[in-house]
């Protein structure tokens, strides 16, 4: 099962679109309570998902085509938390943050460390941002606090000795080494990582994360096994045929532990720990991503369930391009339309728009669109970029023109109590109504007590409405680990999506999720 999720993320590593698309600020919620609906709102920059971004480089020959949208390098494999992705229901959930590395991550302290661990650098917090794509819009700022100094909840904990009990893990993983073998390679060959890691009670689960080129535009995403049972997990890392020559390194590092504490990480080359350092040398060099010159629809006007098609005149100046993918927002901004290209001539690539059944009605716009060449260098081109800043079709009718994000009613856990001495179910029960295309999904994930590091672990969620009777509540099964953090887990963060491609987003704070609740013991 760890296998297939695993492919499933790396898959969405490459298209970028679908299985990072992000969500955690709310929409409307529901009936009674009536927070600020923000669905339309620009969202806000999100952290990266293999844990955690890395300082911002400067990129000024990529940063011309548009240097606003994150890119998707090291989507979470978590077994355990990686939702599944859901094209007829609108974006997914993506366990952790994804990353751009032109912005500066929000910090939160580092985990104590082991006697010769290797400090961590500066880590970044399990957040969330607005309903979108992965490739989200505008940047998060933040005063994070000293590097060294705990956080509060981690103060907390140390003073009630909850980080003390035997019976509850609530220290993340610490990473004890990197290494590459051999430390040199040529541009087509591979290497192989490894990452020594420990954890003090449940054992480490998963660790995943980026390698990045010299010059930070392009990056290799790994997701490692402990081959041996030793607690050095490894990955084969495929260096492109013409990447950039250099120094390739370790970005972002995720290090999950059995009770889903994890430790994220981010490095630049002068913090990348010794041995986190790959030497690259290439006979044709590439470290410029492709160049978008055109972009159009082949029809201006559409109808629900109708397919349109969108040309893109993109070249690259060396490798070639590999990958042309994107999305289009409705014209309430709740829904979007993820596309993936193929070559169709020597400079023109085409993809096919797949229009929901009872799509919102109105100007649909090009949201995003990412180009990636063979070397893995990529571009991310935003609304406000002059390529595709006007490309847009219309929908006219042809179904019920569902503009209205559907509602969560309810939610609860059972039992509402479980013991951490052994793995335990939870069977999660949602409630939900769309008075228009009908509900496709909710999705989510659960969050415990802190860890001493400052992150909280975190379970995910999904289900859908039973197709023999689809107004009946829906249930998902959830695994609460051996060693579980004691205490209170709840909802975090919770998206429901209808047919037509409409999300709207809870987090806890909504009135609705209050019972959406489970104690450990």
């Amino acid at each position: 099962m760890r296998k297939s999720w695993i492919a499933l993320a790396i898959i969405a590593l490459a298209v970028g679109v679908t299985a990072g698309y992000r969500l955690g600020r709310p929409g409307q919620a529901h009936r009674g309570s009536q927070p600020a609906d923000r669905s339309h709102e620009t969202p806000e920059r999100e952290s990266e998902a293999a844990g955690p971004p890395g300082v911002p480089e400067s990129r000024p020959e990529k940063d011309a085509q548009r240097p606003g949208i994150e890119s998707d390098e090291a989507a979470s494999p978590r077994g355990d938390s990686a939702a599944p992705t859901n094209f007829t229901g609108g974006p997914t959930l993506s366990p952790r943050p994804s990353h751009d590395e032109r912005i500066a991550p929000t910090k939160i302290p580092a985990a104590p460390t082991q006697p010769n661990a290797i400090p961590p650098a500066a880590t970044t917090p399990a957040t969330t941002s607005a309903t979108t794509p992965a490739s989200s819009i505008g940047p998060t700022t933040s005063t994070p606090p000293p590097l060294n100094e705990p956080t509060e909840p981690a103060k907390e904990a140390a003073k009630t000795g909850e980080a003390d009990d035997p019976d509850s893990d609530r220290r993340a993983p610490t990473l004890q080494f990197l290494r590459f073998d051999p430390p040199e390679t040529k541009g087509g060959g591979t290497a192989i990582l490894t990452v020594g890691s420990v954890d003090d009670l449940s054992g480490v689960k998963l660790v995943y994360g980026s390698v990045r080129s010299p010059s930070g535009s392009a990056s290799v995403p790994f997701a490692a096994r402990d081959a041996t049972g030793n607690g050095e997990f490894v990955a084969t890392i495929a260096v492109p045929a013409q990447a950039e020559t250099g120094d390739w390194y370790v970005a972002a590092l995720q290090i999950v532990d059995k009770a889903d504490n994890s430790l994220a990480v981010a490095f630049v080359r002068a913090t990348v720990p010794a041995g986190g350092a790959l030497r690259v040398a290439s006979d044709d060099s590439d470290s410029t991503a492709p160049v978008v010159h055109r972009v159009s629809v082949a029809r201006g006007v559409v109808d629900a369930g109708d397919k349109n098609q969108i040309v893109v005149d993109v070249d690259d100046d060396r490798s070639g391009v590999a990958l042309v993918t994107g999305a289009f927002q409705s014209p309430s901004k709740a829904a979007f339309i993820p596309f993936t290209c193929t070559p169709n001539g020597e400079a023109s690539w085409v993809g096919d728009v797949s229009v929901p059944a009872n799509a919102d009605c109105g100007e649909w716009t090009l949201r995003q669109l990412r180009v990636v060449d063979k070397a893995n260098n990529s571009a991310f081109l935003a609304m406000d970029s002059p390529q595709i800043g006007h490309v847009g079709f219309t929908v006219s009718g042809g179904g019920q023109c569902d503009s209205d994000p559907p509602v969560i009613d309810g939610m609860s856990f059972a039992p509402a109590i479980v013991s951490n001495a052994e793995a335990a179910t939870i069977v999660v029960t949602v409630t939900a109504h769309d008075d228009a295309s009908g509900v496709a999904s909710v999705s989510g994930w659960i969050e415990g007590p802190v860890a001493t590091n400052g992150q909280a672990p975190r379970i995910n969620f999904s289900c859908t409405p039973d197709p023999r009777d689809p107004e009946a509540p829906m249930t998902a099964r959830v695994t609460v680990a051996q060693y579980a953090a004691k205490g209170v887990w709840r909802v975090s963060v919770a998206q429901v999506a209808d047919k037509a491609g409409n999300t709207r987003s809870y987090n806890a704070s909504d009135p609705v999720l209050g019972d959406a609740i489970f104690n450990v013991e």
